[in-house]
């Protein structure tokens, strides 16, 4: 039970927390799932996308606690992987889950320092022209 409960909260506090999704919009005071779309680096349907392969992936982990139970993997020779190659593709598969993580939460970070100006979306660099 607690299992699914902190799996449940990390999720939340992934697209909550970390990658700024579910805000309430400023001006209806409604709650949105995506940002205003000024602020979306990429199309909609991958922020979608990448909350449930992130929902489903933090579900992956949960197999790992009884893989026999489930008939994944068997340590006795069964049906089912072996045991290296079950924990190898769930080892890829948070990898995954991670760098995924981390894309978007960079993506949320730049755009929530930008909003409040402690850092910009564009720095004018000086470039010396040759007709000068």
């Amino acid at each position: 039970m607690s299992v699914a409960a902190t799996t449940c909260y990390s999720f939340y506090w992934d697209c909550y927390k970390d990658w700024g999704l579910f805000k309430i919009h400023p001006d209806t005071r409604k709650r949105q799932i995506l940002p205003i779309e000024n602020d979306l680096l990429y199309p909609k349907k991958y922020y979608y996308i990448c909350m449930i392969l992130n929902g489903i992936a933090r579900v992956a982990w949960t197999l790992t606690i009884s893989p026999d139970a489930f008939g994944i993997a068997s340590s006795e020779g069964g049906a089912g992987l072996s045991p290296l190659w079950f924990a190898t593709i769930l080892a890829v598969v948070e990898v995954c889950r991670r760098a995924q993580w981390n894309v978007f939460r960079m993506e949320h970070e730049q755009q929530s320092n930008a909003g409040k100006f402690r850092a910009v979306k564009y720095v004018p660099i000086p470039l010396a022209t040759t007709g000068e």
